[in-house]
């Protein structure tokens, strides 16, 4: 039979600059290459690395990048099998230090959500926390700057910030926002941090829930001091009802 393709190419164990590749032989080859490069650049027309193993430990990734990987059979007549992938996976970002500051000023598209290194978690409701540079009504017009992030009625969304923090060392969190309601109770914002960019790790409160009310922006300020440590997410966590 013709040389078969490897199958079932799965990424595993992905880090900032790392990753695992593994495989499943075609048939009964034991030797194979691999390619990976910048996803989107599709099939190679040139040899990959040789190797003699079902899998491949991935090094000197950039972080929060896009990749994909392309692997064939070199079979026991000299003859290699067609390219199977692409495989795609992102490399994750590298976690912040302190002082950290968020003004969305680069790196973002108007009206689209907030993103990159920044993850959220959708609690309820159908949009998330989206860039903005353009839009001014309901009191959506930047603090300073050209840039902000909005969060419409009817929704209640987390943003996750990877940050690396230091045992003993007191830190301090500030967020800066307004609503267009007339009440403090129409909206509500938090800050907590955790282990993990979920919802349910942010187990430790650095100001609780407070309520926003119309007119300037206001400032939602508190101050913590990890335990060990370690890459934590601070939350900011945005409540605005109907």
């Amino acid at each position: 039979p013709a040389c078969i393709a490897p199958s079932a190419l799965t990424a595993s164990n992905v880090t900032v600059s790392t990753a695992d590749i593994s495989w499943s032989a075609g048939g009964t080859e034991t030797a194979y290459e691999y390619v990976y490069q910048a996803a989107g650049i599709g099939e190679p027309t040139g040899a990959g690395t040789q190797l003699t193993t079902t899998s491949v430990s991935l090094s000197g990734l950039s972080s929060n990048t896009d990749y994909e990987v392309y692997v064939r059979s070199a079979c026991d007549d000299g003859s290699f099998s067609t390219w199977s992938g692409p495989l795609n996976f992102t490399t994750t970002c590298e976690s912040y230090t302190v002082p950290y500051v968020e003004g969305f000023e680069t790196g973002y598209s108007d009206g689209s959500p907030v993103g990159g290194c920044l993850t959220q978690e959708d609690m309820s409701g159908t949009t998330v926390w989206t860039a903005n540079s353009t839009t001014t009504s309901y009191n959506r017009t930047p603090r300073t700057g050209s840039w902000n992030a909005y969060l419409r009625y009817g929704n209640t969304d987390w943003v996750f910030i990877p940050v690396d923090l230091v045992a003993g060392v007191g830190y301090t969190a500030s967020v800066y926002a307004r609503q267009d309601g007339s009440g403090s109770t129409n909206s509500t914002v938090g800050i907590s941090y955790g282990t993990s960019a979920t919802a349910d790790a942010m187990t430790n409160t650095i100001a609780a829930d407070t309520g926003i009310v119309n007119g300037d922006y206001q400032l939602i300020t508190g101050e913590f001091t990890p335990g060990s440590t370690s890459t934590y997410f601070v939350g900011i966590k945005g409540y605005m009802n109907f």
